[in-house]
Formats: structure tokens, C-alpha cells, sequence
């Protein structure tokens, strides 16, 4: 994967299978200084994606219109791409793919929540990359 230069603006992937709440996630996440890859409702959608463009973060509803995030989870565990999961559900009966990688969200969050960590994972992409 190449390394993306510090100068370009952070590129980051949204997946989630309500369209007004993705719509609002890339809104949050444009007005944030990102460019957003996607939206998309569906993991093979943005599996697609991650092997087709460059993307330097995640925002991952839990569960997608095909199933879970957790095989995207695993791409970007692989590649080093920091992500936040985002979910209606109860946690602790789930088993995210990477716990100590991933952030995760309770819906509805407040619009500031996402921001900050959207922040968190713009620090973690010039860590990496830096």
C-alpha cells in the first residue's frame, strides 16, 4: 500500500446501511476536512473499495445489509488502518474482529462524538504514516 503524502487530504471510508445516517456521517466528516470514500450498505461494497482506492480511516456500522463489519474490520487490522465502529446494539454480545484497533460507538451518538473521533483517528493516520 502506498503511503499517502501529509499534504493530501485524509481519505475515509463510511459504511453504514441507513442512508440518512451515512449521509450525516460524510456531512460531519466533509465539514471535518476529510474526503469520504463511499458511502456504502454493504461489506462486499466496501471490501471493494478498500482494495480499489486509498483509504486512510473507517467509520463502520456493526451490522450492514449483508452482514458484519467484521470482515472490513479485518482488511483494515491487516493494513493498518485505524476505524471506529458504530452500532445500535449491545457490545458486550459481540466479538469485534480487533478491540484494541477499533473505537467504538453507541448510536445515537451526538454529532461532537463523531467528530472527536474522527480527530482521534486523523492523529492515529499521521502517526502511522509519519
Amino acid at each position: 500500500m502506498d503511503t499517502p503524502d501529509s499534504s493530501e487530504c485524509p481519505r475515509l471510508l463510511i459504511a453504514e446501511d441507513h442512508s440518512a445516517i451515512a449521509w450525516d456521517m460524510a456531512t460531519t466528516a466533509e465539514d471535518a476536512g476529510w474526503e469520504v470514500v463511499g458511502p456504502v450498505s454493504r461489506a462486499a461494497d466496501a471490501l471493494r473499495l478498500i482494495k480499489a482506492e486509498r483509504v486512510d480511516a473507517a467509520v463502520l456500522d456493526y451490522h450492514l445489509t449483508d452482514g458484519t463489519a467484521d470482515p472490513i474490520a479485518d482488511v483494515l487490522v491487516r493494513r493498518g488502518v485505524p476505524f471506529v465502529i458504530v452500532t445500535t446494539y449491545d457490545l458486550s454480545e459481540y466479538v469485534i474482529s480487533a478491540p484494541s484497533v477499533a473505537i467504538v460507538i453507541q448510536k445515537p451518538y451526538a454529532p461532537e462524538q463523531l467528530l472527536e473521533v474522527l480527530r482521534l483517528l486523523q492523529r492515529e493516520r499521521w502517526t502511522t504514516v509519519n
